[in-house]
C-alpha cells in the first residue's frame, strides 16, 4: 500500500471479520421473536380448542351424558299426571337447555309433557312419562288428549317420519322422528318432533326443536 493509503496493485484487500457464530446479532434477535410468537399464538389456540371441547356430566338413570358446560342442565322431581286424570306417581326427569337466557333458567316453570312456549329445551324422561305418553310411538311423544299449540321458534325439517335403530354408547335405542301436528292460531302446522327410546333403561329424549348437535351428543352416553 502507497503512503496515501492507495492500494498497490496486486496487493489483497484486508479481509473482513466473520461474524461471532456465538453473538446476538440482528437476524438471531428476529428469528428468537418470531419463535415467542409462534410458542404464544400455539398456547392461545389450544386454550380456545380447549374452551370449545369442555364438557359437563348430566346424569339420569345410569346415563351419563357429556353435554356442552355452556348448557342448562336443570334435574327435577315433578308429579306426572295428565289432563284425564290419569296419574303415574311421581318421577324424576332433566331439562338440557343448549341456549340459556330468560324463562331458561333452572328456576323456570318447566313441564315434563312439553313446555310450548319456553325456549328450546331438550326432555329427558323416565318410566312416568313414557307411560302417560309413549302409547303410540308412530305419532310421537303426547300425553294430551287434544292437539298441542305449536312450539315457539317452530322448526319443521321436512324430513318426514322415520324410526331406526341407533347407539347410545352402547345401548340400542329407537330414534323416531315424526311430523307432528299442532295447532297454529285458527290453524293447524306440523313441527318435527325428534325421540330416542331406550327401551332397556326406560328412558326417552325427547327434542321438538331439531337440535343438531344432539344427535352426535347422544353416541356419546356413558353407562
Amino acid at each position: 500500500m502507497s503512503d496515501d493509503g492507495a492500494e498497490e496493485p496486486g496487493e489483497a484487500a484486508p479481509e473482513q471479520e466473520a461474524p461471532d457464530p456465538d453473538g446476538e446479532g440482528a437476524g438471531e434477535d428476529s428469528d428468537d421473536g418470531e419463535d415467542t410468537d409462534n410458542g404464544e399464538n400455539s398456547g392461545n389456540d389450544e386454550d380456545e380448542d380447549a374452551d370449545e371441547a369442555a364438557t359437563q356430566d348430566a346424569d339420569y338413570r345410569g346415563m351419563t351424558l357429556p353435554v356442552p358446560e355452556s348448557w342448562g342442565v336443570y334435574p327435577r322431581t315433578d308429579s306426572f299426571t295428565t289432563a284425564d286424570l290419569r296419574d303415574a306417581g311421581t318421577d324424576d326427569w332433566v331439562v338440557l337447555v343448549p341456549e340459556t337466557g330468560p324463562g331458561c333458567a333452572e328456576g323456570a316453570s318447566w313441564e315434563w309433557s312439553g313446555d310450548v312456549d319456553a325456549c328450546p329445551h331438550v326432555a329427558v324422561l323416565g318410566p312416568a312419562a313414557i307411560e302417560l305418553g309413549w302409547y303410540n310411538p308412530d305419532q310421537g311423544f303426547h300425553a294430551g288428549t287434544e292437539i298441542e299449540p305449536c312450539p315457539a321458534q317452530l322448526v319443521d325439517s321436512g324430513r318426514g317420519s322415520s324410526v331406526e335403530t341407533v347407539s347410545l354408547g352402547g345401548r340400542d335405542a329407537e330414534h323416531h322422528t315424526v311430523e307432528f301436528p299442532c295447532a297454529d292460531g285458527g290453524g293447524q302446522s306440523t313441527y318435527t318432533q325428534d325421540v330416542w327410546y331406550v327401551p332397556d333403561e326406560q328412558i326417552l329424549i325427547v327434542d321438538r326443536w331439531s337440535n343438531p348437535d344432539l344427535p352426535e351428543l347422544l353416541t356419546e352416553a356413558q353407562w
